[in-house]
């Protein structure tokens, strides 16, 4: 597992993390996508299910949680106080920050917005390379949800590159294959070089957390350098 996130990580106690768990999956129709946990209870029992929802009062906080029996044909509900709760593991973590990251990062984005994106991260790729690397999207065939997905990763790509051209070598090396950086929706193609322009091929919709698509990304640049 990828330990950056643990990083920036604010402190958060058990209740609030009901609270997350339970808005990730508020626009969810079906309790099959929502994440599984194991709580921990101050009884000494555990319980394996899936929170869907969460309410509080003002003096006490609950979480419905749906448990299935062994055969998985039968699902059960139990409210459980918060406060009889002191630990939770999450079962799939890997899933929880993919949901937690697409749910903060699913937001209109303008073309406008996207554009002065853009336009910071080639400033900051000058930065790294001394040399001007435009980017290049289709801006008027993009819909809203790739306008987000092509942000994600535009953000990212000065990082990317700062971790891997750190030295004259690499930089030359660079520089003398890519011209221009090019940014497709595609989840056929794979990111390659072609015709002096680094193709940065994005999937239609989010798989992995961003460190892990920031972290592919960058073995695909060294391996094509």
């Amino acid at each position: 597992m990828n330990l950056e996130y643990f990083k920036t990580v604010e402190p958060i106690s058990v209740v609030e993390m009901c609270k997350q768990l339970s808005h990730l999956g508020e626009k969810e129709e079906d309790s099959q996508q929502l994440l599984r946990v194991e709580l921990f209870l101050s009884s000494g029992f555990s319980l394996n299910g899936k929170i869907i929802k969460y309410q509080e009062s003002p003096s006490v906080q609950h979480i419905w949680l749906e448990t299935r029996n062994q055969s998985e044909t039968k699902s059960s509900i139990a409210l459980i106080n918060c406060n009889q709760i002191f630990g939770i593991n999450i079962i799939d973590f890997d899933a929880f920050l993919r949901l937690k990251e697409e749910r903060k990062s699913f937001r209109n984005i303008g073309l406008l917005e996207l554009k002065r994106v853009n336009k910071k991260v080639e400033e900051e790729i000058y930065d790294v390379l001394k040399k001007n690397i435009p980017i290049m999207i289709e801006w008027e065939t993009l819909e809203e949800k790739q306008r987000m997905i092509i942000h994600r990763i535009v953000a990212q790509i000065p990082s990317v590159f700062k971790s891997v051209l750190v030295d004259e070598m690499s930089i030359s090396s660079f520089n003398d294959t890519i011209r221009s950086i090019k940014i497709v929706i595609s989840d056929a193609e794979a990111t390659r070089i072609e015709a002096n322009a680094f193709v940065i091929c994005v999937k239609t919709t989010i798989k992995n957390t961003i460190i892990n698509d920031c972290k592919a990304l960058k073995e695909k640049l060294e391996s094509l350098l």
